[in-house]
């Protein structure tokens, strides 16, 4: 197996984190008109405003690591049924680079999430 068995345990330990961000947040998608957003109920949070803020950032950024990880999983599946010798890039310093770019891409959705999708006066408007 492998790399191939590092990269389904990184797979299967995020896709754990995710559900158990999923079940604390317990977020509801509302879509309205042309837009949808990602809210929470604050009723039943024990914490402050801003910590549901980071809950739910927290999630879009988990939403963004698991589009790339099921594209490097493939990627990788790619490279194996091409029987190239192309999964010398799944070795040493190159499976370190995999394992980093999902985290980037999870880091920038939780930072669009955080800095430009928050709530704000016109977003709550909006939806009520």
């Amino acid at each position: 197996m492998g790399n191939y068995k590092l990269l389904m345990i990184y797979f299967s330990s995020f896709s754990m984190f995710f559900a158990i961000c999923d079940i604390i947040v317990r977020p509801f998608i509302h879509s309205y008109g042309t837009c949808f957003f990602m809210i929470m109920s604050l009723k039943q949070w024990p914490f402050s405003e801003g910590s549901a803020q980071i809950a739910l950032s927290t999630l879009c950024g988990c939403g963004g690591v698991t589009p790339v990880l099921i594209a490097i999983h493939f990627i990788y599946r790619f490279f194996a049924l091409e029987r190239k010798g192309n999964l010398k890039y799944f070795k040493g310093k190159y499976l370190i680079a995999w394992f980093i770019i999902p985290i980037l891409g999870g880091l920038n959705w939780f930072h669009l999430s955080w800095f430009y999708y928050r709530r704000n006066e016109k977003t709550t408007e909006y939806i009520r």
